[in-house]
């Protein structure tokens, strides 16, 4: 899936990095913590295809994820999806559970990319976003 850069954004929005942490109802995503477990920001209505001015996005692969000894690319279904479904790290932490075992990422398919709330324990990709 392919995301606009922050610089981008930025630039054509006349913001600054603070105005970009406080654009989004002035909060704060990366320390913000909900306390519901089926909480999620998320965008439904994202625009199929590759864009047409690619030097203002960065792509991400829809790699899936691996749990518990098995391969998932947005299903239950475990085995190879590639292509289907991504699912990245944040670098924040949820506090959803009292020990500490979930952690925000950012997964998308198809038309939708949103951040969630997953259990640390499964192995999905961590990269530097731009």
């Amino acid at each position: 899936m392919w995301f606009k850069k922050k610089a981008i954004i930025k630039s054509a929005n006349n913001l600054s990095d603070e105005d970009m942490k406080n654009k989004c109802k002035n909060i704060d995503y990366r320390s913000y913590r909900p306390s519901d477990k089926n909480w999620a920001l998320k965008n439904e209505t994202i625009a199929i295809g590759a864009p047409t001015n690619m030097n203002h996005y960065f792509f991400l692969p829809a790699i899936g994820y691996f749990y518990n000894g098995k391969f998932y690319s947005g299903s239950k279904i475990p085995g190879n999806q590639n292509g289907r479904y991504g699912d990245y790290w944040t670098a924040s932490a949820s506090n959803i559970d009292n020990d500490n075992r979930n952690a925000f990422n950012l997964a998308f398919r198809e038309n939708v990319a949103g951040i969630y709330i997953s259990i640390r324990d499964k192995g999905a990709m961590t990269v530097p976003f731009e």
